[in-house]
């Protein structure tokens, strides 16, 4: 499985003046393209959710070089100097630039607000701040009971299923409650490019399962040499 890591180094603060304090990570980021994403992170081995920026902050300056940093969700910790291991789960929009930073400031906003219901819709969000997110119940169900989620959720049959658990499983993804965020991820990443159809039931389209399979893998899964999640 592949991870964007690297560590948190000292920036300009300016997510810190504007209230949403974030943590520059010095980290290869190999092509991936600029723009706002929703994101699991690991630190200090506990796992969080947050929002991550790629770019250049064309708001801030232009002939800025290009960065990684990530606003974790209800975390205060200073963890300068501290690896963080990133998994990119779904993208919000394209890095743009503002006018003011006040605009920046209500886009941010917006931002976290998408992620937020973008986590509630596929069920890791957890209630206890001080709960490690793999040991949510939601995750840990029963294989029935999960597959019976994800056929409430999206429609998809137990072949289907098995095919996209196989398939992450064989990826690297070997951690049950991990892996089931990546189901429930790609779903949902599903479900966002089939936003004409009225019904619950996802159409695969041309090129069927696996073509979007490697479609969300290219798009959100950056290629290393080791699983550093294991």
């Amino acid at each position: 499985m592949t991870i964007i890591a690297g560590t948190v180094v000292k920036g300009k603060q300016l997510g810190r003046k504007l209230g949403f304090p974030t943590a520059n990570v010095d980290a290869k980021l190999n092509g991936l393209h600029d723009g706002v994403y929703g994101v699991l992170a690991a630190v200090n081995h506990q796992f969080h959710l947050g929002v991550m920026n790629i770019g250049v902050k064309p708001t801030v300056g232009s002939h800025l070089k290009k960065t990684l940093e990530i606003f974790l969700f209800d975390f205060h910790k200073d963890i300068y100097g501290e690896m963080v291991e990133c998994s990119i789960l779904f993208k919000i929009r394209e890095e743009r630039r503002f006018d003011s930073l006040e605009s920046l400031k209500k886009q941010i906003k917006k931002d976290i607000s998408c992620a937020a219901k973008r986590f509630e819709l596929i069920g890791i969000t957890t209630q206890n701040k001080k709960e490690n997110l793999l040991f949510h119940q939601e995750l840990n169900l029963p294989d029935l009971c999960f597959y019976k989620k994800c056929n409430n959720l999206y429609g998809i049959n137990r072949g289907v299923y098995n095919v996209i658990d196989n398939w992450f499983f064989e990826y690297g993804i070997t951690q049950v409650a991990y892996r089931r965020i990546y189901i429930l991820s790609f779903l949902s990443y599903l479900k966002e490019g089939d936003q004409k159809v009225s019904s619950k039931y996802i159409k695969f389209g041309a090129g069927g399962l696996a073509d979007k399979l490697s479609r969300f893998v290219a798009a959100y899964i950056e290629e290393t040499e080791e699983n550093i999640l294991g």
